[in-house]
C-alpha cells in the first residue's frame, strides 16, 4: 500500500531541516573560537583579559552593547584570526644580473613598491643586499608599516586564570595607584617608580640583593653594552617557545600589554628596593596590573613578539632611571649555550646605593641605531 504523496513530500521536508539544523547549527567551532559560560563577578574586561581578546571584539562577536552579561550567558570567545595575523615579510637576497625591475616582475609587485619597502632612492643595489619584498596585494609602504610594529602579537590558546579574588584585589590596587596605562610602562623604562608603588611593593622580609634567574635552564644570548654602538642595555636569555618566565624578585606588575613598539608583549614589575625588571616579547603575559606576585612566580611564557629574532627572553633591570647590567645578580649563574657560565663576577645588591660591580646607564645615553625618538633613522 503506498503512502499519500503529502505525507512522503512532509517526511523528506523533515529529513531535510533536521540535516540542516544539524549541519549549519551555531555550535562553537575552530573557525568561530571557544564559549564561554558568564559566572558571578564576570565582567566583559575580566573575560576579555581571561582569553587574551579586546573588548571592543567581544562586544562585536556577542552583538552587545553595553557593559552588563548575564550569569549563565554563553558568549563566543572571537580567534581574533583577522586582526592579529600577520604574514612574516618576504626577503630576497639580490644574484648577478638583478634589477629591480626584474626582481618586480619576478614577484608580480612594482618597482615603485620595492622602492617604498626598503627604503630606497634609486635604481642601485649590490649583490648580497637583502630586499624585502610586498606580498601580493600589500603596498611597500603597508609592509614599511608592518615591519615598524615587528612580530604579531597573537591571543594564544591559553587563558588567563587567576586565583580566587586575585583578580579584584589587583583591579582595585591598579585603580587606586593608577597603574595599567601604556605611559606607565614607558615612564618606567626611563624614570623611577612613584614612592607609592615601591611601598606597596614592599613585604616583611626585604630584597635579598640577587635576582633569580627568570627562565629555568635559560641560554645567554645577548648581553648588556652588546649591539651596534652599545645600545643593547638588556640581557636576552634563550629558551623555547612557551618556557615559563618566573618574576626575579616579589614585585608589583605595573604594567602587562603590548603597547609600548618594539617589546611585544611586556611585563614590567615595581620591586621594594626601587629596581624594576621587564620581561620583553612574550608569547602570552599571565599577570594583569595591580597584582602583587612573589619570587619566582610564574608571570609570562617565552615568545618572540616585537622586534625579535627568535624566542627568548629580553630581560631588563632599570634603578633610578638607568638600565643595569643584572647579570653578576643572577642566581643560578648563567650559562652559554655550551653550558658554560658567563664570566661575571658574583654581586649582591643589598643596599640602597648601587654597587660598583653594576653598570647602569640612561637608555637615551645608548639610543638604538636604527630606531631612536619613536622614528626610524635614515642612513
Amino acid at each position: 500500500m503506498r503512502a499519500p504523496r503529502h505525507t512522503l513530500a512532509a517526511a523528506l521536508l523533515g529529513a531535510v531541516l533536521a540535516w540542516s539544523s544539524s549541519a549549519w547549527s551555531p555550535t562553537p567551532t575552530a573557525a568561530q573560537g571557544r564559549v564561554h559560560t558568564v559566572r558571578a563577578g564576570d565582567t566583559l574586561l575580566r573575560i576579555a583579559r581571561r582569553y587574551h581578546v579586546s573588548v571592543a571584539d567581544l562586544r562585536r562577536a556577542n552583538r552587545l552593547r553595553g557593559e552588563n552579561v548575564r550569569v549563565g550567558a554563553r558568549l563566543q570567545i572571537p580567534r581574533g584570526d583577522g586582526a592579529w595575523r600577520q604574514a612574516r615579510a618576504r626577503r630576497y637576497a639580490v644574484r648577478p644580473g638583478d634589477t629591480l625591475a626584474r626582481i618586480a616582475r619576478r614577484f608580480r609587485t612594482t618597482v615603485e613598491d620595492l622602492r617604498a619597502a626598503n627604503r630606497l632612492r634609486g635604481e642601485g643595489i649590490r649583490v648580497g643586499d637583502s630586499l624585502y619584498v610586498p606580498r601580493p596585494g600589500q603596498s611597500g609602504a603597508q609592509l614599511r608599516a608592518s615591519l615598524r610594529q615587528g612580530n604579531p602579537v597573537r591571543p594564544p590558546d591559553e587563558p588567563l586564570e587567576l586565583a580566587e579574588g586575585v583578580e579584584a584585589t589587583a583591579e582595585r590596587r591598579a585603580s587606586e595607584l593608577q597603574l595599567g596605562p601604556t605611559h606607565v610602562g614607558q615612564r618606567l623604562l626611563r624614570e623611577a617608580p612613584e614612592p607609592s608603588w615601591v611601598e606597596a611593593a614592599r613585604a616583611e622580609a626585604p630584597p635579598e640583593g640577587t635576582l633569580q634567574l627568570p627562565v629555568d635552564e635559560g641560554r645567554y644570548l645577548r648581553g648588556w653594552g652588546s649591539g651596534q654602538d652599545g645600545y643593547h642595555l638588556a640581557v636576552d636569555i634563550g629558551a623555547p617557545m612557551g618556557t615559563d618566565v618566573h618574576a626575579a624578585e616579589r614585585g608589583l606588575v605595573a604594567y602587562a600589554g603590548h603597547g609600548i613598539r618594539g617589546y611585544g608583549n611586556l611585563v614590567i614589575l615595581v620591586h621594594a628596593n626601587g629596581w624594576i625588571t621587564g620581561y620583553a616579547h612574550n608569547r602570552v603575559n599571565l599577570v594583569i596590573p595591580g597584582q602583587v606576585v612573589e619570587r619566582g612566580a610564574l608571570i609570562a611564557r617565552v615568545g618572540q613578539s616585537g622586534f625579535a629574532r627568535g624566542p627568548h627572553l629580553h630581560f631588563i633591570l632599570a634603578f633610578d632611571g638607568e638600565h643595569c647590567d643584572p647579570t653578576p645578580l643572577f642566581t643560578p649563574r648563567i650559562q652559554r649555550a655550551n653550558g658554560e657560565e658567563v664570566d661575571e663576577p658574583v654581586v649582591v645588591w643589598d643596599t640602597d646605593h648601587r654597587p660598583s660591580g653594576i653598570r647602569c646607564l640612561a637608555r637615551s645615553a645608548r639610543p638604538h641605531p636604527h630606531y631612536h625618538g619613536g622614528r626610524r633613522r635614515r642612513r
